[in-house]
């Protein structure tokens, strides 16, 4: 196939996005869509949204620019964790040349991984990054004709989780009011594109993942794959790409067959969550929150509204501010803790 139809045919592959906030389950769907033959998945790395500022109103590439994009992304964080042939795709990304979309760029750029799975045609691509639950409304607008899988975790389970791994922003309020927040956005996104969003619980995949995995195979139009749900057998691949270190401490769940063994490993209340997570499906231990809890919380919840309030603002600014704004602003956690204690 020459490199001009190569293109047009990677441009015509559908595009979908796993989104969810971290040890929600994203990495866990990703990898039972690597696992399928006719799937293009990628380990985490930002790409879509990453280059985007400088890249994403490009409706004309030339040689210089392209050049300039490859060199970009191989400073992404994690991206050297792909497997894949840098001389063929740095070919590939130049033969967009010309008149090319900036989703089509970046499509090319994820055709080009090299699963640990078999695979056959591939027939869709796939993207999955935590970070994207909070640009879910960006990316509708930026590729219009892209479907999501949302995936949410009972949010105490989510928070602890999130400790064990050592995550910085393992602050029991500051996780509280992301996953509210999170939730909230998400309610409001489905109800508005009902057709391009597909949402679940990590439980009920967990519980029943033969039926959920059939149903998210319907949800984006490719086969059902039954036997995608022995992804865990590439344990040794696994093995190969990341340190056994640090495949423990981030994809545990990528070791072992899928189980409910980690559903209930809460055992204390959220005040900050209340109402929002009923609506998702889980229960509150406690329906009142006492004047104690209530006074500790809203100063937190203020606290996180205007810093919030004030990275949407940075969002919406022209790029050389919106880049030097962001380079200034400090990181949430740490700005947290000068003014409260966990």
């Amino acid at each position: 196939m020459e490199q001009k139809e190569l293109i047009k045919n990677i441009e015509s592959l559908p595009l979908f996005f796993i989104i969810g906030r971290p040890r929600s389950g994203t990495t866990l769907l990703k990898t039972l869509f690597d696992a399928h033959p006719n799937v293009n998945i990628p380990i985490e790395c930002p790409v879509f949204m990453a280059l985007f500022n400088k890249y994403g109103e490009t409706t004309y590439w030339n040689k210089k620019l392209l050049i300039s994009f490859y060199n970009d992304l191989l400073k992404l964080k994690r991206f050297d964790f792909w497997r894949i042939d840098l001389n063929k795709l740095k070919m590939d990304i130049l033969s967009c040349e010309g008149k090319n979309t900036y989703e089509t760029v970046c499509k090319v750029v994820h055709y080009n991984n090299n699963s640990i799975f078999d695979k056959q045609e591939i027939k869709i691509i796939g993207d999955k990054n935590p970070k994207y639950s909070s640009y879910t409304k960006n990316l509708i607008a930026v590729f219009p004709n892209a479907k999501f899988i949302h995936i949410i975790r009972d949010y105490r389970a989510h928070f602890l989780s999130m400790r064990n791994a050592g995550f910085p922003k393992a602050i029991v309020s500051l996780s509280s009011y992301l996953w509210k927040d999170s939730a909230k956005n998400m309610d409001m996104l489905k109800n508005k594109y009902p057709n391009k969003i597909y949402s679940l619980r990590y439980e009920d995949l967990v519980s029943e993942p033969e039926f959920y995995i059939k149903q998210m195979a319907g949800f984006l139009g490719i086969e059902h794959v039954p036997e995608v749900i022995n992804y865990y057998k590439k344990r040794d691949e696994f093995e190969k790409i990341f340190t056994k270190e640090y495949l423990k401490k981030y994809f545990e769940s990528l070791l072992s067959p899928i189980n409910t063994s980690r559903i209930d490993i809460w055992r204390d209340k959220f005040a900050m969550v209340g109402s929002v997570a009923e609506k998702q499906g889980y229960n509150r231990v406690y329906k009142r929150t006492g004047l104690k809890s209530y006074f500790y919380v809203l100063p937190r919840k203020l606290f996180f509204k205007l810093y919030y309030k004030y990275r949407g603002f940075i969002n919406i600014l022209p790029q050389k501010p919106r880049s030097f704004l962001r380079k200034k602003n400090p990181p949430v956690a740490g700005l947290y803790l000068k003014f409260f204690k966990r």
